[in-house]
């Protein structure tokens, strides 16, 4: 696969003019410099498998290969090159292999269920599906299938893309008690059950990454498929999500890790924060509870976290100073937001090209900013 897809890719590379020069945002790099960058980092880990070949006991398909994921449909955007749709398809596969149905595994409570356990996170290592690693593993398999659908040049791929429409209705499905809904405020988030074997407080609210992780799921399956079921959550979660919003007086949005910052203060960081902007950009895409207006208080959120070339942990632009972890590097999964405002695809395109041309191989993370700065490049450059 390594050598079909450097094989198609090259001749498009030499097609093209590499051009290095300077702008008002520093130095500008052309998409082939970017396409070049992308297949290098893809190949530099564990030689172009990515993480696809692991399991999710420690967190490594929802938090490193569901990005390379969605970076390979991103790339295919970009350039219309068929062999990162094929190469998504071979990971996808080999993630499918690697589910806790397909494996036979039992969950804390004996359940085999649809979807990829964690024992990382859990007391005893005691084996458990997480609502926001479900979520962030089936996105991109949910937003291939919507590809398939909208694209005629993708369509020898439907019996495919229905395999993994399936598996995602599937794997959403299995949160269903864990549904509350508010009749009162049209309001309506996903809980713990209670039992979970977690050092965490199961009786607070879920940090509201992992419902809207899975709300990006429900909003492309809702477009795939037209069931009002999933519109209905999409605008439940969306109205949780925004009533929980807080405006500063400079016109920007911040909220907490978890929703009611006056009972729970703990600030959403940037990194978590992709997950929750990502919703609401995917949410405007099928009802109005977020409107463009709202999309560019989010954008000013990001810009009021870029300080010294960097960007700071938090969404209200505090840093803790504690953290070894740079969180700038999440700064390119905001990048959705350049449909709305290009000022987020400057500065980050800023700092990701002075941070690109130290590094020889990065985050996965990074490779989806990357492949967005690729998509967005003709709109905003």
């Amino acid at each position: 696969m390594r050598n079909c897809l450097n094989n198609r890719i090259v001749p498009f590379i030499l097609a093209i003019l590499l051009f290095t020069g300077t702008s008002a945002h520093g130095e500008f790099k052309d998409k082939t410099w970017l396409i070049i960058k992308f297949n290098e980092y893809d190949l530099a880990i564990n030689n172009g498998d990515g993480y696809s070949k692991s399991t999710n006991e420690s967190g490594a398909l929802a938090w490193a290969e569901s990005y390379l994921l969605e970076a390979y449909l991103d790339m295919y955007e970009a350039t219309l090159n068929i062999s990162y749709i094929e190469k998504f398809i071979i990971h996808s596969n080999r993630i499918i292999t690697n589910s806790d149905k397909m494996m036979r595994i039992a969950d804390y409570k004996g359940r085999i269920r649809t979807g990829w356990n964690a024992t990382k996170y859990s007391e005893n290592r005691k084996p458990m599906i997480h609502v926001v690693n479900s979520g962030m593993i089936l996105y991109p398999m949910t937003k291939f299938s919507l590809m398939v659908k909208k694209n005629k040049d993708l369509s020898k791929y439907s019996n495919f893309a229905e395999k993994l429409t399936k598996l995602a209705e599937d794997g959403v499905l299995e949160f269903e008690s864990q549904w509350k809904y508010n009749t009162d405020t049209g309001e309506g988030t996903y809980w713990f059950e209670g039992d979970e074997p977690m050092r965490a407080n199961l009786t607070a609210p879920m940090p509201i990454n992992g419902p809207l992780a899975l709300g990006r799921v429900i909003v492309k399956l809702y477009q795939i498929t037209g069931n009002d079921s999933y519109l209905s959550k999409n605008i439940a979660l969306a109205l949780y999500f925004k009533r929980n919003l807080h405006q500063t007086n400079d016109g920007m949005y911040i909220w907490g890790y978890r929703l009611d910052m006056k009972k729970y203060p703990q600030i959403e960081d940037i990194s978590h924060g992709a997950i929750d902007v990502d919703f609401a950009v995917q949410s405007s895409k099928i009802s109005n509870i977020f409107t463009e207006e709202d999309l560019m208080k989010f954008s000013k959120t990001l810009i009021a976290t870029k300080k010294n070339g960097n960007f700071s942990k938090f969404v209200d632009g505090s840093d803790n100073g504690r953290d070894k972890v740079d969180y700038s590097e999440a700064s390119g999964r905001w990048l959705e937001l350049s449909t709305v405002d290009c000022r987020v695809y400057k500065i980050v395109y800023d700092y990701m090209i002075n941070m690109l041309q130290k590094n020889n191989k990065v985050h996965p993370s990074v490779m989806l900013g990357l492949a967005k700065l690729i998509k967005y490049q003709n709109k905003c450059r």
